[in-house]
């Protein structure tokens, strides 16, 4: 059946800016834009006219299947925890282990179909639908790690809505309910677990349905196009193995450095 379109979806999008149930969150947003986090050195100066995709490099590295099985189904009966709960403790204790910075502001993406809306279905509609918002962890040295996985977690559970009124009160609410809120802060590093990818689904007469496609899809971002990160994270579980790409520019970083960071 036809879920709602994406034009209806911006619509009500528009109304629900306006709503106070949304700006309550502004004194989330503030006390996030508020923190004082410092940035990751990089290993050259960062010019502007260098920042650009053409100058992007990837690393990547996966996890066998019997661990990835580990990740989805054993490790979260301890703390009761989603995958995301781990995977951003994970990185958060890379980066301090690979900078020194304790405090670490990190840019999440997510999905962006949240039912905030009533009586919209956008379950079915296509269209690229993602939040971006920034999250402030503390990754202190005397914290063991059921500690830093707990304060993750509690972290992740105060986030409004799953994020996605950062992007609706700064692009779409009026200025003049944001009481000064700026939305200014710019996290070097940006994360987006993108789930379960390539499971086969199977029809009653066990032919396959969809399968992953071996053709390379081409460019989908302009090489001139600017990176607003300087270093972007994408994970994925792909036939059944949990797949990390890290992007970075070569002209901010040493390759060696980012496969210690990998490593981590």
């Amino acid at each position: 059946h036809k879920t709602d379109s994406f034009q209806l979806w911006s619509r009500r999008l528009v109304e629900y800016a306006e709503r106070k149930s949304l700006t309550k969150e502004l004194e989330y947003w503030k006390r996030i834009d508020e923190q004082i986090v410092n940035g990751i050195k990089t290993d050259f100066p960062i010019e502007s006219n260098q920042n650009r995709v053409s100058n992007s490099d990837l690393v990547t590295f996966k996890l066998s299947s019997d661990k990835t099985r580990l990740l989805l189904k054993q490790v979260h009966h301890a703390y009761n925890t989603e995958i995301n709960d781990l995977l951003l403790t994970a990185l958060g204790l890379a980066i301090r282990y690979w900078t020194g910075l304790e405090k670490i502001a990190i840019n999440l993406e997510g999905h962006g179909r949240e039912e905030v809306i009533q009586d919209i279905n956008i379950s079915r509609t296509v269209g690229w639908f993602t939040t971006e918002f920034p999250v402030v962890f503390d990754f202190y040295k005397s914290m063991d790690l059921s500690a830093q996985i707990k304060h993750v977690k509690e972290t992740l559970r105060r986030i409004p809505n799953h994020g996605i009124g950062y992007g609706i009160l700064k692009y779409i609410s009026p200025k003049h309910k944001l009481n000064n809120c700026k939305f200014e802060k710019k996290p070097d590093v940006c994360f987006n677990y993108l789930g379960q990818i390539g499971d086969t689904k199977k029809l009653d007469n066990n032919s396959q349905l969809f399968q992953i496609s071996n053709l390379d899809i081409g460019r989908t971002i302009s090489p001139e196009m600017s990176n607003p990160f300087l270093i972007d994270i994408n994970a994925l579980i792909v036939n059944a193995e949990f797949a990390v790409t890290i992007s970075y520019n070569k002209c901010h970083f040493y390759r060696q450095r980012i496969l210690e960071f990998s490593d981590q």
